[in-house]
């Protein structure tokens, strides 16, 4: 039988996946969803198998690299590594294959909560929801013309599983759906174009691009000023996608209707006072279903590390 830390606490799991991680071995959790210190997770992690980590439980995800190294290097006897999240550029994959220790991930579980939720902001774009609560509030409300979203064009730059989720649900919708992806994809009634014919065509343009140092800055001034005059803008993805300063040129001129966006803060940002750049908190994977789907793919993968054939095993 294994020894295994689950870095959240039991009532966080169904009773059908209480009882599956009950089966596997010998198991400790945490008593609640808070910041623990790693004076109190070490002696929880010490003698683990297998430890499930949530950044949460350290304070983040830019507390993990750090404090998720420290109780690693506290674990001698540790064989294996289950993340709940997707991403894992906080884990030390050099460490971790110095010392054999097996990683999984939580891939997926929020496409559909996310597509949805990019969905929901084309529609208060289009409908310009955004903008009559804002003026509301304001005691500035005035009658603004909105867009059926039936007749708009939409262009969808990215094709991941977020992107060709949304594709299928604005083709609900009855919107005509065209994307640009860098390698070949097909998709049917989804029009495959190139960047400029997206950028002068479409009335709404939805960002599902991956950050990396070749897509930093992807809308930059050219392909800004490339854009339709009044489209859309909606960045679900990373902020970072987009140039700013360039995008807030774009907007106090009117040439591009709203831009809409995820950000934890907009301070310091070139965006932060315009009425048409809306911003909101990074929330869309958060529904009760998503988070349903990732305690099922963490267990499976804690359940894969025990009998040592893992799912969604991290390539160190």
């Amino acid at each position: 039988m294994k020894n295994i830390t689950i870095l959240q606490p039991k009532a966080e799991f169904s009773e059908q996946l209480q009882d599956r991680l009950s089966r596997l071995g010998d198991i400790t959790y945490i008593d609640s969803l808070r910041e623990y210190s790693l004076e109190e997770l070490i002696p929880l992690v010490k003698h683990a198998d297998i430890l499930a980590f949530d950044p949460d439980s350290v304070g983040g995800v830019e507390k993990a690299p750090a404090r998720l190294q420290t109780l690693l290097e506290a674990m001698p006897t540790v064989k294996g590594l289950a993340l709940n999240t997707s991403g894992f550029e906080y884990v030390n994959k050099e460490y971790l294959r110095e010392r054999d220790i097996v990683t999984s991930n939580a891939p997926y579980y929020y496409v559909e909560a996310i597509a949805q939720h990019t969905v929901a902001l084309l529609m208060g774009c289009a409908k310009r929801i955004f903008l009559a609560d804002r003026r509301t509030k304001k005691k500035k409300y005035r009658l603004d013309l909105g867009r059926e979203p039936s007749h708009l064009s939409v262009g969808i730059i990215g094709l991941g599983h977020v992107g060709e989720r949304v594709a299928k649900l604005c083709q609900g919708l009855g919107m005509s759906v065209s994307a640009y992806n860098r390698t070949p994809t097909r998709m049917e009634f989804v029009h495959r174009r190139k960047l400029d014919e997206i950028l002068h065509s479409s009335d709404v343009i939805l960002l599902h691009l991956a950050l990396n140092e070749e897509t930093k800055g992807f809308l930059s001034l050219e392909e800004i000023h490339r854009i339709k005059d009044g489209a859309i803008v909606i960045n679900t993805a990373h902020r970072l996608l987009v140039n700013e300063q360039e995008m807030a040129n774009a907007l106090k001129f009117g040439r591009i209707d709203q831009y809409c966006f995820e950000a934890d803060s907009v301070n310091g940002s070139p965006l932060k006072d315009i009425e048409t750049a809306i911003a909101f908190k990074p929330f869309g994977w958060y529904t009760k279903e998503a988070l349903n789907r990732n305690k099922e793919i963490w267990v499976e993968n804690i359940a894969g590390l025990c009998r040592g054939n893992p799912t969604n095993r991290i390539a160190l």
